[in-house]
């Protein structure tokens, strides 16, 4: 190893949330990795029309060590005969949330299919209350979509967590 380089060490999972709730921070962890998956839209029964893509955002999030974290996680939206529903919000602590996608839509004018819209994200780079003085909220804008190839299957949204 060459002098004067530092090497972080690898970022390790620390936890995975599948339903709301709280999530403490350990006492050891100032700063924490969060991947938000978005949750899919439902389908249509008729026409086989696609709900659209689900989301993910992910980023370091400043956090205070032994702080509960709120958890929420987006139910995967409902198969109908003419629309399927629109999913739900899954997000971490209102730092990075995401927001399911669009139901596929049938229109029976026209025995026309839609696809539903993808999900969106947001930031928010506010501090968690109780926070050390001068810490800063880091959050990343990286996205990326997620499969659209099932008709039918709409799924919740999760997040992982590595400190």
């Amino acid at each position: 190893m060459a002098t004067g380089q530092f090497f972080n060490p690898p970022l390790r999972h620390i936890g995975k949330a599948t339903s709301s709730g709280t999530f403490v921070i350990p006492q050891t962890v100032s700063k924490i990795f969060v991947t938000v998956v978005g949750s899919r839209g439902g389908a249509t029964n008729q026409g086989n029309a696609q709900p659209g893509a689900s989301i993910a955002a992910g980023g370091f999030v400043e956090v205070l060590p032994g702080s509960t974290a709120t958890i929420t996680i987006g139910a995967g939206g409902v198969t109908n005969s003419q629309s399927g529903t629109t999913a739900g919000t899954t997000s971490f602590d209102g730092s990075i949330s995401v927001t399911g996608s669009a139901g596929g839509g049938y229109d029976t004018r026209y025995g026309a299919t839609n696809t539903g819209a993808t999900g969106t994200r947001t930031y928010d780079t506010s501090l968690p209350t109780g926070s050390p003085s001068g810490a800063i909220a880091r959050v990343s804008g990286t996205t990326t979509t997620g499969p659209t190839g099932d008709v039918g299957v709409a799924s919740s949204g999760f997040i992982l967590i590595y400190a």
